[in-house]
């Protein structure tokens, strides 16, 4: 009679019927545990992170905070990604760009990286959530400009320059010294139909984070200036190029690709040019994120971005290194390349307050307050 349990009748068999399967079954009940269990493990105690047989997709935000190139900076990304992933099989980097506003939304929302890709104003927003470097083979002033507290936090691997532009045959000057030492001096008018204009002596723009008048600053220039904080760097370049607005352009490296192209197609009369290289913040750096699933991984690749081999590519977005001194022949480039590894450079940690309490202590050492 049939035993039920659970509700389900069991059925009472004849065990001597089924005996000489016994040892068939307890075979393939071990072979099937071995398999499950055993092999995963030897085949995982065999590998490092990194290895061959392991897949992994990392994510990277490329975050842009200051004009100049940004297009370039993110397609060379994109190439040395693509480079790591054909020497390590498995591995995957998926760049997203964003900008200031979007990568605060996403930090915000709770949503996370691998790798960080990011420049001036952000740094505030990400202490506390970036692993430490051991070591950084980069310039020691570009190395400090990521330090907090004794803390290496992120990786520096381009940077770009503040420079001054003028026409030659507007102030009358060839020597890049001159153009500093009379940039805010300039006093110029031009007659457009039937007025006359009085010119800027030196106009500039800005982006939320960056303080061109600290490179006037930390350059010693000095004289009376009123900026416009609302004004882009690319509207100052346009009412340059203008010739109606301002006689000199407090610019960067990416105002040196523009003009030099202009001047070279004869679009623009014949141009002087002074860097400005006692001061940058245009500087870009990788952080790896504490909580990452992958940070050995994040980290190899990310060192990958400052070895010699990578960093003498830079010439292909016109920014600069900061482990080599020399990846230009273009003499304008190579003179500002060289210049860098002096430089202050602006720590990227520091919060808004800061950075606006900065860019007020600059205009009012340029004007004597």
């Amino acid at each position: 009679m049939p035993i039920h349990y659970w509700g389900q009748p069991y059925i009472q068999c004849d065990m001597k019927k089924y005996a000489k399967w016994i040892p068939f079954a307890a075979v393939v009940l071990f072979v099937v545990c071995v398999a499950i269990f055993v092999l995963p493990m030897l085949q995982y105690s065999g590998e490092s992170e990194g290895s061959d047989s392991q897949k992994a997709v990392l994510t990277m935000w490329h975050v842009e905070s200051f004009e100049g190139g940004s297009t370039s900076r993110r397609d060379w990304l994109l190439r040395r990604a693509a480079e790591w992933e054909k020497s390590n099989k498995g591995m995957y980097i998926n760049i997203t760009t964003y900008t200031y506003e979007q990568a605060v939304e996403m930090l915000n929302k709770g949503y996370t990286f691998d790798i960080i890709s990011f420049g001036v104003g952000l740094g505030s927003e990400l202490l506390g959530k970036l692993v430490p470097w051991d070591r950084a083979d980069v310039w020691d002033n570009f190395a400090q400009s990521a330090t907090v507290e004794g803390k290496l936090l992120a990786l520096p691997y381009m940077s770009g320059a503040y420079m001054l532009f003028a026409r030659q045959d507007v102030v009358k000057l060839s020597e890049p010294q001159q153009l500093v030492d009379k940039c805010l001096t300039f006093d110029i008018t031009k007659r457009i139909g039937k007025n006359t204009v009085k010119l800027l002596s030196l106009d500039s723009g800005f982006v939320a984070f960056n303080n061109p008048v600290g490179a006037l600053a930390m350059q010693g220039i000095t004289g009376s200036l009123a900026v416009d904080t609302t004004k882009t760097q690319y509207n100052a370049y346009e009412a340059f190029v203008s010739s109606n607005k301002s006689v000199v352009l407090l610019g960067t490296q990416r105002d040196l690709y523009r003009l030099s192209n202009r001047e070279k197609q004869g679009k623009i009369s014949p141009l002087v040019y002074a860097s400005l290289v006692q001061y940058t913040d245009l500087a870009q750096y990788v952080g790896v994120c504490a909580d990452s699933k992958y940070i050995q991984l994040a980290q190899a690749f990310c060192y990958t971005l400052i070895d010699d081999k990578a960093q003498a590519t830079l010439y292909s977005t016109g920014m600069f290194s900061v482990v080599l001194d020399d990846i230009y022949t273009d003499e304008r480039y190579r003179a500002l390349q060289m210049a860098l590894q002096n430089s202050y450079v602006a720590n990227v940690f520091r919060d808004a307050s800061t950075i606006q309490a900065d860019r007020q202590s600059a205009l009012n050492t340029v004007n004597g307050k």
